[in-house]
């Protein structure tokens, strides 16, 4: 296999990314100009040896100052007593550009497959319950994609937080279905995000 052949299986890797895009690339970057390339390959190691990872809400953010929590986190104008909780980074993203959520997040990184193991490692849930149980965290909302993997990863958290609700007055909820079918958090538009999270049930 050629070096050619070889950047165009990674490239296929990124997410969207089919065989002949990929192609279309990697000629890109062959006639591309040298200061281009470096800036771009700099660029990328810069964004994984400076990336930190939020100690509760586990997202990636670059703020040096806030320590073990993002800025998002860490910031007390929020309302510290609910939490989202959403699948990835862009999803946060969306979520901020559009102004309708002024609490914390959680990001479980990756919906639970229907023959997943042990989901409850991967995804992390003791430290929010850790949160739940403190008193911090008295309402947590799901919001994940409406597709057969996360519908059947909203079940399961609802399960997993659903002994907490009486013991410890937690109100746990889900986006209304004002997301049609199929749908992405990370492409809905601000009024849809906005009406799903108002009748969230």
């Amino acid at each position: 296999m050629s070096k050619i052949d070889d950047l165009q299986e990674l490239l296929k890797k990124l997410p969207g990314i089919g065989p002949r895009q990929a192609r279309r690339f990697v000629y890109f970057f062959l006639s591309a100009d040298e200061n281009y390339m470096s800036r771009l390959s700099s660029l990328i190691n810069d964004l994984r040896s400076d990336k930190k990872i939020c100690s509760f809400c586990r997202r990636v953010h670059f703020d040096s100052i806030s320590g073990e929590l993002c800025p998002t986190c860490s910031d007390t104008s929020r309302d510290q007593s609910k939490v989202l909780v959403i699948e990835k980074n862009s999803d946060f993203e969306n979520f901020e550009r559009s102004g309708v959520w002024d609490g914390r997040y959680f990001l479980i990184l990756k919906n639970v497959g229907l023959t997943e193991d042990d989901p409850s490692a991967r995804l992390q849930l003791d430290r929010l319950k850790t949160s739940i149980e403190s008193g911090q965290t008295s309402e947590v909302v799901t919001a994940l994609s409406v597709n057969p993997d996360g519908e059947y990863t909203t079940e399961y958290i609802h399960k997993s937080l659903t002994p907490l609700v009486k013991s410890h007055n937690l109100s746990i909820s889900a986006l209304a279905r004002g997301l049609s079918t199929g749908s992405e958090i990370e492409y809905a538009d601000s009024e849809t995000l906005k009406n799903a999270l108002e009748n969230r049930k």
